[in-house]
């Protein structure tokens, strides 16, 4: 087991994700010279129908890209996981399953990105969030998780950097997210990426600190992370990060290894 650290990043995208930049081995240098001792790599994991293939990588790269995490951890002080960010679609719950459990990837983490209709999907980065929408991406989160295959939820109030309106709805959808994610002990992430992206205001687009304020008086448990889609950003956020934690009074969880999986100390 290694033990649990508060010098880590798990978000991190390369030049896989094809919206991002910078080789793995830039990276590690880049986490090396920030002091951290635990580095994950979480590409957004490419679907066997190509669906969301835009910002993911061809399925074919998926061994070039385990094979370059795990050549280049090899010669570091820190530990680097193999990990992947995953828009969860219940007819792929087996093909996620084979890769934590097969290929033997350290971790993989639940986003939405998405809001799943019939006929269409909705982006809360691209399109005007309705009622049904986050209601519809509460189901999606709390369906993904229940599978429990994901160690953490990705910027779990991404759905209110586009439905602004803190009504009836966005804090009782929150706080069934908060619930679950306290019931069956999924740290939340505090998310920097949209700490460096414009404000909205003087708010960030997120995280949302009404939200984060909700997750504090309920007693969830969070983690911070760079979502980093450049070298630089790995940095950038990470005071910002640490401050909101602060200053919403949250509670942390550290990460650990354990048995080759990623896990947490609460």
């Amino acid at each position: 087991m290694i033990k649990s650290t508060d010098r880590y990043n798990l978000h991190t995208h390369s030049f896989y994700c094809r919206h991002g930049h910078g080789t793995i081995k830039e990276y590690c240098d880049e986490a090396e010279r920030l002091s951290l001792e635990l580095f994950g790599f979480s590409e957004h994991m490419p679907l066997p129908d190509g669906s969301f293939g835009r910002t993911r990588m061809h399925n074919d790269e998926i061994p070039l890209y385990l094979e370059d995490i795990e050549r280049e951890g090899k010669s570091r002080s820190m530990t680097v996981l193999r990990g992947f960010e995953c828009d969860y679609l219940p007819r792929f719950r087996d093909y996620f399953r084979y890769y934590l459990e097969e290929e033997k990837v350290d971790y993989l983490v639940n986003a939405v990105h998405f809001v799943q209709h019939k006929d269409r999907c909705v982006s809360p980065f691209e399109d005007r969030m309705s009622v049904d929408d986050v209601y519809r991406y509460r189901d999606q989160l709390i369906e993904a998780l229940d599978t429990g295959l994901f160690a953490f939820q990705a910027h779990p109030d991404l759905i209110f950097a586009s439905y602004r309106s803190w009504d009836k709805v966005a804090e009782a959808v929150s706080r069934d997210i908060i619930q679950f994610a306290i019931d069956h002990r999924i740290p939340l992430e505090v998310n920097g990426n949209g700490m460096i992206k414009p404000k909205i205001g003087d708010e960030y687009q997120y995280p949302r600190r009404v939200f984060w304020s909700l997750a504090s008086e309920m007693g969830a448990y969070c983690i911070r992370n760079s979502d980093c889609h450049e070298i630089e950003n790995l940095a950038k956020s990470r005071g910002m990060q640490e401050e909101f934690v602060n200053q919403c009074r949250l509670k942390r969880a550290y990460p650990l290894v354990r048995s080759g999986r990623l896990g947490f100390q609460f």
